[in-house]
């Protein structure tokens, strides 16, 4: 496979607005009240670009976003990319401690934000500028684009880091723009025939590339909804009819037991699930009931968007697929050598969209989740790795678990993992030695009163003591081989 082009001085908006300006009078957006156009989009776009000139934002300022999804949204984002400005995207789910961390990490100069969110969120003093509902004034300026080069950050991105606190992912025009042709010229095929709809909200990567990216680099539609409830997404599927629909398994399993006939099958060409492993049965179910060809696939913030992917005509289900193409894809193990197929080992991904802060020079990314490779170079996941992880979607850190259990009378230490079950799905399980005798009935019943109730292990495992490596740390990669008593 030919590798994908890279370019030297660009803008990502060349590519996903300057060159489809022939497509102006073509609906590109949908959102529940109306249609925009592609003369609509870039209209708004030099409309805010006005107003970052206002006041003075430049090249390499940092605004950000903390919006529920829209039209807006979506114009901000871009004008600040047009410019040279760098959006900082903020999920609206965050608590106010992350929130502000964000506001205080990447230093921003100006914050949108919905005027329905001023009064539940608690701003510290640190943001210049705060936004709400801007009253954008028409601009008879159409602006130019600001030069900018490939290596150029275009968007900071955060997710959970392993400390548990925010983690800022810089990425550039070029990641964009590499992952977006990767995969839209290759796994998907999209056309401007295609109406997407992604359950994924804009902060996430996952959502923004399935929502902005694609539809626009390929002249498809985007449906803007913001699944506030599972009946709205099934009446926004129900009212636009997508051709390719993006989701986590939790949306699509919800969809699958719904009794409700929203789903226009001669519209519907193929769905892409991510974020989580889905049950083998429910894929083929969901297949069975839609007709349509439902793709497991695997990505990563660090990498923007989808790594490993099944396609349309080859898709092992179970598995995640094999690599995008411009990615490359290995097991290694703890000596981080690579291991031989079907040994499971530590995923690492290699390519052209990795943000890699720690080596810009060596854009390879070490997922922390465990895989293996088959024989027919298929990849399947094996389980999680180190102490965070994503479970049911939300990414933990097992260590501020542990450490609300390790309080407890009679605990000497705990530790939690996700682990597969039976049926393939992700489950907690939690280890524990004891330094004195305790009613087991009472210890997790104590247990079920500290944690969450969705956070909660579905098996409980009595041991001596840990595994230790040669740090002294303990090594939960061994836990597997230490003698346990299931309780």
């Amino acid at each position: 496979m030919k590798e994908i082009e890279q370019h030297k001085q660009f803008n990502l908006t060349d590519f996903l607005i300057t060159n489809n300006t022939k497509m102006k009078g073509r609906t590109i957006f949908i959102d529940d009240s109306r249609q925009y156009t592609m003369e609509d989009t870039c209209k708004t776009i030099d409309n805010y670009c006005l107003y970052f000139k206002s006041v003075k934002c430049k090249k390499g300022d940092k605004i950000g976003i903390l919006k529920k999804d829209s039209f807006d949204y979506i114009c901000i984002f871009l004008a600040a990319i047009k410019l040279g400005v760098i959006p900082v995207l903020i999920n609206i789910k965050q608590s106010n401690e992350n929130i502000n961390f964000i506001i205080k990490d990447s230093e921003i100069e100006v914050l949108f934000m919905d005027s329905i969110r001023k009064d539940k969120i608690v701003l510290e003093k640190s943001v210049p500028n705060v936004v709400f509902d801007l009253d954008i004034k028409p601009s008879a300026a159409l602006y130019d684009r600001e030069v900018t080069y490939e290596n150029d950050i275009a968007c900071i991105l955060y997710t959970s880091g392993t400390t548990g606190m925010p983690k800022a992912v810089a990425h550039t025009h070029n990641n964009f723009y590499f992952c977006t042709k990767a995969y839209g010229d290759h796994i998907l095929t999209i056309t401007d025939k295609d109406t997407i709809y992604s359950a994924s909200q804009l902060p996430f990567s996952f959502g923004l590339v399935a929502k902005l990216t694609l539809p626009l680099f390929y002249g498809a539609k985007a449906i803007i909804s913001n699944n506030d409830s599972l009946y709205d997404v099934i009446s926004c599927l129900k009212v636009n009819s997508p051709s390719l629909i993006f989701a986590v398994p939790t949306i699509f399993n919800a969809l699958l037991r719904a009794n409700s006939e929203f789903i226009n099958k001669k519209e519907l060409r193929v769905c892409v699930a991510a974020g989580e492993a889905m049950k083998e049965i429910d894929i083929i179910n969901w297949e069975k009931k839609f007709g349509c060809k439902l793709l497991q696939s695997y990505g990563q913030t660090e990498a923007v968007f989808v790594t490993l992917s099944n396609t349309i005509t080859e898709n092992i289900i179970g598995s995640v697929g094999k690599p995008v193409p411009g990615y490359h894809a290995a097991i290694v193990g703890g000596d981080n050598k690579v291991l031989e197929d079907n040994h499971i080992g530590e995923l690492v991904i290699s390519g052209g969209s990795i943000s890699n802060s720690k080596n810009p020079a060596s854009p390879e990314f070490h997922t922390g989740d465990l895989f293996y490779k088959d024989l027919n170079g298929y990849f399947w996941f094996a389980g999680r790795n180190s102490e965070t992880f994503k479970y049911r979607g939300e990414w933990i850190n097992v260590l501020k678990l542990e450490s609300t259990l390790d309080m407890l009378e009679g605990i000497e230490k705990t530790i939690i993992r996700g682990e597969l079950d039976n049926s393939g799905s992700v489950e907690l399980s939690v280890y524990i030695s004891l330094n004195a005798a305790i009613d087991i009935s009472a210890l997790k019943s104590a247990i079920k009163k500290k944690l969450p109730r969705h956070l909660l292990p579905r098996k409980y495992y009595l041991v001596e003591s840990f595994p230790h490596g040669i740090t002294g740390k303990i090594d939960r990669n061994k836990l597997d081989d230490i003698i346990k008593k299931d309780l």
